[in-house]
């Protein structure tokens, strides 16, 4: 061997380090300057490894907020998930009004008065289960309709023209509180003494007619005694028979009842006399 092999020789042996110095060796970072004490372990260099350049490891209390973590996306709603309501606006507060001197009560509320219904001649027929005969239902328009009730005619034919005379009973001299229904009033007396006098029309072909009056303190239902005008019959002029009356359909309401029995017999009594 050479001088010169001998020289490389000698200068690679010096470099080798001695065993059991390495644990001892303390570790460089990249500006050479030792990063820990004798007898330490040497930091870790790593993934998670800081960027400040001190070398310090991450603290030891919680997980580096810098790490990036797993992302877990939402789980889908279930079948029978049902949202929850949207919340719902206050409800107002009702303003407090003074009611003014005129919106107050003055007084206990006028109770309904009472009306007194008098039974008519139309509705004795309605309930009328006799034979039908002229003589038999005759006599359902008498007696009258009420004790101080006079008409005059007794049966009127509601021609719309025809004037009819009722009597009022009871009144005392005063002029009455009076509603009409099927008529019109014409006129109406009031004598000192005596019953007051009122003179109505009735509607055409009306088979009912009504005054309503204030007698005593209380309303009465005054039906009037009025039939439609039969001007021709048929079977021949309109007599009184011994048999059945004709059973038609005089009003042409599409029905045989009580009423067109009513609207014969009283036309037989509006020619009679009284």
């Amino acid at each position: 061997m050479n001088r010169l092999g001998l020289l490389l020789l000698t200068l690679c042996i010096g470099l080798l380090p001695v065993a059991g110095e390495a644990q001892d060796s303390p570790s460089f970072g990249p500006s050479g300057a030792s990063s820990s004490e004798p007898g330490e372990a040497p930091p870790a260099f790593g993934p998670n490894y800081g960027t400040s350049g001190t070398g310090a490891p991450p603290p030891e209390s919680g997980e580096d907020p810098r790490q990036e973590r797993d992302f877990e996306p939402p789980s889908p709603p279930e079948e029978n998930y049902i949202p929850p309501e949207p919340p719902r606006p206050p409800e107002p507060r009702p303003e407090r009004i003074r009611p003014s001197r005129q919106s107050q009560p003055r007084g206990p509320a006028t109770p309904a008065r009472e009306v007194l219904q008098n039974p008519g001649v139309l509705k004795r027929f309605a309930q009328y289960a006799g034979p039908r005969t002229f003589e038999a239902m005759r006599n359902l328009f008498h007696p009258p309709v009420a004790a101080h009730i006079v008409q005059a005619p007794a049966v009127a034919l509601s021609d719309g023209e025809t004037p009819i005379r009722v009597e009022i009973s009871g009144l005392q001299g005063k002029e009455p509180d009076i509603a009409l229904s099927g008529a019109r009033l014409l006129k109406m007396e009031i004598p000192t003494r005596g019953p007051a006098v009122l003179y109505v029309v009735p509607e055409q072909d009306a088979v009912e007619a009504t005054i309503f009056v204030l007698i005593d303190g209380r309303f009465q239902e005054v039906p009037l005694t009025v039939v439609p005008l039969l001007p021709t019959v048929p079977d021949g002029p309109m007599e009184p028979s011994a048999g059945e009356i004709p059973r038609r359909d005089w009003n042409a309401d599409g029905a045989l009842n009580f009423i067109d029995d009513y609207i014969y017999v009283g036309n037989l009594l509006a020619g009679a006399p009284e």
